[in-house]
Parts: C-alpha cells; sequence; structure tokens
C-alpha cells in the first residue's frame, strides 16, 4: 500500500458459499449507489506507542467526503496526535466512520443515535472531560422529553446507551480515554469505558422505569 494511502469503494454483501463479505469484489459495485468509500493509510503509530499503523476507515456516502477524511489524518495536527483537543461528537463521527465492517442495520443505528441524539447533547464536551453527570443529564432530557420532541421509551434509551459505552471503550483502545475503575453493574460494563458513564446513564434511567 503507497504511504499516501488509498481510496476505494466496498459493501457488506456476503458470498453465498463462503460466507465471507466480498467487500471490494462485489460485482454490485458497478451500482454508484451500492456500497459506501472507504480509505486505507499507514500512519506513524500514535504516541502511546499501541495502536496499529495501517489505518482503515470507510462508510462515506461518496468519494470527495472519503479523500477528505484521509487527507485530515495525514495533515500534521492529527486528532489522535493532540487527544486533549479531541471533541466527544468529533470522537463519535471518527469512531463510526471507522466501523467498515459493520452489518448495515447497525451502522445505521449507531449513526441515527449518534447524529439525533449523542452529537447534540454531547458534541462539544471534549472527550476526556466527559463525565457520568454529562451522561445522566441527557438521558435525563431523552426520558422527559420537550415541546419538540416525545419521550424515548427505554429500549430506545437502552440502545442509545449501548452505542455510546462501545464508542467509549474504542476511545480507550485508542489511549483517548483512561481506563475507569471497574464499579458497575456487570462484567461487560466493569471491563469497558462504561465505569462513570454508565452509571449516570444508571441514574437518569432508573428514575423514568
Amino acid at each position: 500500500m503507497r504511504s499516501s494511502g488509498s481510496v476505494y469503494r466496498r459493501c457488506g454483501c456476503r458470498s453465498v458459499e463462503t460466507g465471507r463479505q466480498l467487500g471490494r469484489e462485489c460485482l454490485r459495485l458497478e451500482d454508484a449507489g451500492h456500497g459506501s468509500w472507504c480509505f486505507a493509510v499507514d500512519v506513524p503509530r500514535y504516541p502511546d506507542g499501541c495502536s496499529r499503523p495501517r489505518v482503515r476507515r470507510g462508510g462515506y456516502s461518496d468519494r470527495d467526503s472519503a479523500v477528505a477524511a484521509l487527507q485530515e489524518l495525514r495533515s500534521p495536527v492529527s486528532r489522535f496526535d493532540a487527544p486533549s483537543t479531541v471533541s466527544t461528537g468529533g470522537w463519535l463521527r471518527t469512531w463510526l466512520g471507522s466501523r467498515v465492517s459493520l452489518a448495515t442495520a447497525t451502522a445505521t443505528a449507531y449513526g441515527f443515535h449518534i447524529r439525533l441524539h449523542l452529537e447534540l447533547a454531547l458534541g462539544r464536551i471534549p472527550l476526556k472531560e466527559l463525565r457520568g453527570g454529562h451522561v445522566q443529564e441527557m438521558f435525563t432530557r431523552l426520558a422527559k422529553g420537550s415541546k419538540r420532541r416525545r419521550p424515548l421509551s427505554p429500549s430506545t434509551l437502552e440502545r442509545i446507551r449501548v452505542t455510546l459505552r462501545v464508542a467509549m471503550n474504542a476511545a480507550i483502545r485508542e489511549g483517548l480515554r483512561t481506563q475507569p475503575r471497574a464499579v458497575s453493574r456487570d462484567a461487560q460494563t466493569a471491563q469497558g469505558a462504561s465505569g462513570d458513564l454508565d452509571r449516570g446513564a444508571d441514574r437518569a434511567l432508573a428514575a423514568h422505569r
């Protein structure tokens, strides 16, 4: 792979014979509306020395968007080079764009939760400064509703919580958040980024069950 990176289109279709994803080999990619645009590039290791030097991200609606994201990653001041400047909204968008192997329904649900709820409520908060109180306030508002928005159901609130949890776990792996102490209600939460954030969600959701 060239150090400058590559941009390409792929999809999530699977082979009938093997069950494996066809990726860039799917014949339906001849249809301009099929699949999404992705990029891959070799980059220097992040400051923690643990992250992979090869980065692949996808889910872009057109080639120009993928090229712009590639150029941003290759710029001298990358969001990963200065984790203290990363916003929660910026990370959520970056994380979603990197999940190229997600099932279509899952990617759509994650995108819906981010655009309509998480980014609006938490997007401007620096990722490192995101706390359980912010999450509790967001879920309280979502559960109560407003003049413009209906209250969300408990099941929808739980799905939004899962989206946030998965994204924050990924932020820890990238060195953008620190690993919290394992104080939580189940093993999955204890192992991830959800510590304080998950307890904030718990407090809000418990009040509206």
